[in-house]
């Protein structure tokens, strides 16, 4: 094998596909498809073979490369992981490269694919609400271990122990969504020429699955919401986060809606609630949703329900977007897990959900004798025949209101500790 000369390395133009030049002692010029061209030494450790960068041509010359990959040989004739002797030594060339620099840049280009999905009002939101979730899961889950590394420096070991931390905690759901954006992270990597691999590749099939029957989204039988009732009664949490759990039980409505409605949804005068059908509801994938023709979605309100929107109303900042705001952005909803916690810290964990509030209404009308038409015209429940047919969830408005005051009222009772019988 012929050592590389000055003229080859900077001639080495792009082809199809990405390829590498050898040097010898474990030195090689690897070529993208975009062009770039880096340094790469390849070694072996404990009987496994792994690969750093040295840097990028120009920036890093043939014969500073050569120079790298001499010191990087002398670093294993003396027993230690040219890998772990650049963390420690801060290295230019592996600060350049580091993984958490790389994530920034993958971020950005992620939720500019989001915007292409939604449309202008809601790929905003959506963006933002992934761009949280991960955020969170770099902070507590990734970048504690890989931060600090480079992109050449990560195996399929590392991002193995990452989901593994993950489904001890018992967090399989997380550790599904971040076994997807780890992939995505490397795919990206690889797209641009940084790496030849994913290591993230086939975690899929290293993952445990969840065992045991656990209810999703569980809720609690009729003879069960008394507790809920007491304990919501004694809870001193935020105000604004108490009248939303109250308001849940008062309508029905998916969390989604709750989260996204807006002042200008309500009208007061006919107490009711003009629901946004655009939140919460999943299009199925490949489906054009400009023939689907979403029904109206009216939401009676109670006495009780009424009471509370004025309240959040007054409770409102200026120029507060949503009728329940995030703590830190008034211009921002709540939080998608906010509720979900509010009702762990009630006592009740692992009983009842921000959604099983709904499934727990719908037992409970059943339970009550009310007619499944206006159950599920109340909770918003039809198929996509049903949105062909423009199925009008306007329906019923005053049977429904009288079944939703009637249950507002049952509700006060209970609270109340006073034996009541609904009328129906």
């Amino acid at each position: 094998m012929m050592p590389l000369v000055d003229k080859v390395v900077h001639f080495a133009r792009p082809d199809n596909k990405p390829y590498t030049l050898c040097d010898g002692n474990g030195l090689s010029l690897f070529v993208a498809c975009n062009g770039r061209r880096s340094w790469h030494f390849r070694f072996s450790w404990q009987k496994k073979q792994y690969r750093i960068s040295l840097g990028v041509f120009p920036e890093v010359s043939l014969e500073e490369a050569r120079a790298l990959c001499r010191d990087s040989n002398e670093l294993l004739g003396k027993g230690i992981d040219p890998r772990v002797y650049r963390q420690q030594t801060n290295s230019p060339a592996a600060d350049s490269r580091l993984f958490r620099v790389f994530v920034r840049s993958w971020l950005a280009f992620k939720l500019k694919r989001l915007d292409s999905v939604f449309s202008r009002e809601k790929k905003h939101v959506g963006g933002q609400v992934t761009a949280i979730q991960i955020e969170r899961s770099l902070k507590r889950d990734i970048l504690p271990f890989l931060g600090d590394r480079t992109l050449r420096d990560i195996s399929r070991e590392d991002v193995w122990a990452i989901q593994q931390r993950i489904e001890q905690r018992g967090t399989f759901a997380v550790a599904k969504k971040v076994r997807t954006w780890l992939k995505e992270m490397f795919a990206y990597a690889v797209a641009l020429g940084e790496l030849e691999l994913n290591p993230a590749s086939y975690l899929n099939e290293l993952a445990l699955p969840c065992y045991g029957k656990r209810m999703v989204n569980p809720f609690l039988s009729l003879e069960e919401i008394h507790e809920l009732l007491s304990c919501l009664a004694r809870y001193r949490g935020n105000l604004q986060t108490r009248l939303a759990i109250r308001l849940l039980l008062l309508t029905g409505v998916r969390l989604a809606h709750l989260r996204f409605a807006q002042v200008q949804h309500f009208d007061f005068k006919l107490s009711v609630w003009h629901v946004d059908v655009f939140r919460g509801r999943k299009v199925l994938e490949n489906s054009d949703r400009s023939r689907l023709i979403y029904p109206a979605y009216v939401v009676p309100l109670s006495s009780q329900a009424l009471s509370i929107v004025k309240k959040l109303c007054e409770c409102a900042f200026p120029g507060q977007k949503y009728l329940l705001c995030h703590r830190l952005d008034p211009q921002q909803t709540i939080s998608e897990n906010t509720l979900n916690m509010a009702l762990k810290r009630l006592g009740i964990s692992g009983r009842l959900t921000s959604h099983g509030i709904r499934k727990m209404l719908f037992a409970a009308f059943k339970d009550l004798g009310y007619d499944d038409d206006l159950i599920n015209t109340q909770l918003y429940h039809f198929s996509c025949e049903e949105i062909r047919r423009t199925y009008n969830h306007a329906l019923y408005i005053e049977q429904r209101r009288t079944m939703m005051q009637e249950w507002a009222d049952l509700l006060d009772a209970w609270e109340k500790e006073e034996q009541f019988k609904v009328v129906y």
